[in-house]
Order: structure tokens, then C-alpha cells, then sequence
């Protein structure tokens, strides 16, 4: 850890230098994913030529060393330094809500730098948010990822596998509970199926669960790329209570959000995870 806050002390500038010499080597020596990330992008846009599916997978990973070097920025940047890098919009939706006694979902995704959005949401609210994260195999990036997660904020994350018992419990504290919603579920996790870029493709069901359970409304955190280390973060609403549990929207809104965003910007969604690696049983 000593070494990632020394590294986070170097200025933008350096950090960028150092994110144009990753990018070779995470695309050209190591080539760290590549097979998945061509075949996810070819599956997404079968209607693009391969010089352009090329184009975008090039600028995913210019685009992925430059979030881990800003992911760690955050182990010692000041407030002021990160405000002036994420310009928050719609945030009084947000609010509204926890001034009126409602806890809040805040549905994000992969989109741009991720690990921004709850960083954005500490610099401009005053009311505490939390997120709900997978534990990393690796110790040294899990306590890394938990230091950067918890800048800014007194309130302990929540592992994925303790989420619905703790959310249950303090849900009333009036908070932000975060989640990024679109990564792929396990093979033994309940799953929401829906087109997605094309494709039938599953979801966490957790979302659609917990509204239910707990009655607290969601909102969408579309997280925009307006510049080399600049983000706009802007909020909406995805769906709030009553629920029918026949017919709860949160989950279908918050993909064909998603998907707008994706179609509008590729090269900033994380694609170098095996996305369609489940396959929907047909119907009996």
C-alpha cells in the first residue's frame, strides 16, 4: 500500500505520462484480455467492421489505464483538486429523497471511471453513501480498492455476500446504497434476462429484490467522459415505490439506460470481462 499512496502523490500530469506508457503494455505485451474484449465488442456490434471494432478496443484500453491511475489519485488527492475534475448534475434528486426520510438506490455501471462515481457522490452530498462490493482474490488490490472506496466517507462498505442482511437492517438510517449493477451474475445466482445490446443477457436480480423488500426508490448514476480526466455525473430516476412484484421496472429501465450509454461512447464501457458467458435456457 506504501507504494500505490506514493504513486498517488504524483501530480495529473505525471500519472497520465505513466498511464501512456501502461497502455502498450496492457494492449500490446501482456495483452491483458484481449481475446475477450474483441469478442465481447464483435458480439455488441456485429454490424461494425473489424478496422473499427479494432479502433474502439484500442481506446478501451487508453481509456482503462488511465482509470487505474486515477483510482489511485484518489488514495491522497484533496477534495477541491477531484471537484474540479467531476462536475455533478441532478444531484437534488438524489437529496430529495434522503431529506424526506428515503433511503436511496444508486444503480451505477462500468462506464468511464467507475470507481469516480461514488467518489463524486462524497465531494457533493452531505448525506453518507455506501456501496455494496465483491471482495478481490488479491489482498494487496482488495485493500487497495477498500481504501480508495472509503476516502471521503465513515461508512464501511458492504461485501456482496452480507448484502441483503445489512441493507435490511440499516436501511432506515436514511443512506446511498450503491451497486454497480451490470457486471454478469455467477452461474448459481438468480437471473434477470432482458436484450441487451443485441443479445439476451443476464442481470443481478438484486436491484428489482431489495426495491421490493425495502420499498427505497433507485435512481441512475450515467457517469459521462468530457475530457482527459474529466467526468460529468449526472443523476435520474430509475423507478420508485409502490412495486408490483410482477412487474417492478427498476431492472429494465436501468438496462436500457445502460445501453443508451454504451452505444453513445463504447470504448468507456469495461468490456474485458466474459459478459455473455451465460446462455438462457429456452422457455419449458
Amino acid at each position: 500500500m506504501l507504494f500505490f499512496r506514493l504513486l498517488s502523490r504524483l501530480p495529473f500530469w505525471a500519472l497520465y505520462l505513466l498511464a501512456d506508457l501502461l497502455f502498450p503494455v496492457l494492449y500490446g505485451i501482456i495483452r491483458y484480455r484481449r481475446d475477450v474484449v474483441y469478442d465481447n465488442l464483435q458480439r455488441a456490434f456485429p454490424e461494425k467492421q473489424d478496422k473499427e471494432i479494432r479502433r474502439i478496443s484500442k481506446a478501451y484500453y487508453r481509456n482503462l489505464a488511465q482509470v487505474v491511475v486515477e483510482t489511485i489519485k484518489v488514495l491522497t488527492a484533496k477534495k477541491e483538486v477531484l471537484k474540479r475534475r467531476i462536475e455533478f448534475h441532478n444531484l437534488d434528486i438524489y437529496e430529495d429523497y434522503l431529506r424526506n426520510g428515503s433511503s436511496v438506490f444508486i444503480l451505477a455501471s462500468h462506464m468511464c471511471n467507475w470507481e469516480w462515481v461514488a467518489t463524486g457522490f462524497r465531494l457533493y452530498s452531505a448525506y453518507e453513501a455506501t456501496g455494496v462490493y465483491k471482495p478481490l482474490k488479491s489482498d494487496l488490490f482488495d485493500r487497495l480498492l477498500i481504501a480508495v472506496r472509503n476516502r471521503f466517507s465513515n461508512t464501511p462498505l458492504i461485501p456482496k455476500d452480507i448484502a441483503v442482511k445489512e441493507i435490511l437492517r440499516t436501511h432506515k438510517d436514511c443512506k446511498g446504497y450503491g451497486l454497480a449493477a451490470d457486471q454478469s451474475p455467477a452461474a448459481s445466482d438468480a437471473k434477470y434476462w432482458t436484450r441487451f445490446l443485441g443479445r439476451e443477457t443476464a442481470f443481478f436480480t438484486g436491484p428489482k429484490f431489495l426495491t421490493e423488500l425495502t420499498g427505497m426508490p433507485a435512481i441512475y448514476a450515467d457517469m459521462q467522459r468530457t475530457g482527459k480526466g474529466k467526468y460529468s455525473i449526472t443523476v435520474s430516476k430509475i423507478a420508485e415505490p409502490p412495486y408490483d412484484a410482477n412487474d417492478n421496472p427498476v431492472l429494465e429501465r436501468f438496462v436500457r439506460t445502460l445501453e443508451k450509454s454504451v452505444r453513445e461512447s463504447p470504448s468507456d464501457w469495461l468490456w474485458s470481462h466474459k459478459r455473455w458467458k451465460h446462455v438462457k435456457e429456452p422457455a419449458e
